[in-house]
């Protein structure tokens, strides 16, 4: 399944509870209902970098993007 970026970040890149929530709840019921889930980020809804950008990238940058609230 995929998580819908905008969803669980806001613009300024903090995490937003409600939208967490709802992606917790939904796991946690498809859990229940024995099926065995896969998640990622849709891609469309990632940050956008301009073409060529990459290299002006930090790759600390990366790891803030990565990683996930608990």
């Amino acid at each position: 399944m995929s998580i819908a970026w905008p969803r669980v970040m806001d613009q300024n890149g903090r995490p937003n509870s409600k939208g967490l929530d709802f992606y917790k709840r939904l796991l946690a019921r498809l859990k229940d209902k024995g099926l065995k889930t896969f998640v990622t980020l849709y891609h469309w809804d990632l940050p956008q970098i301009p073409a060529g950008a990459w290299r002006l990238v930090e790759p600390r940058d990366g790891v803030r993007f990565a990683t996930t609230p608990s």
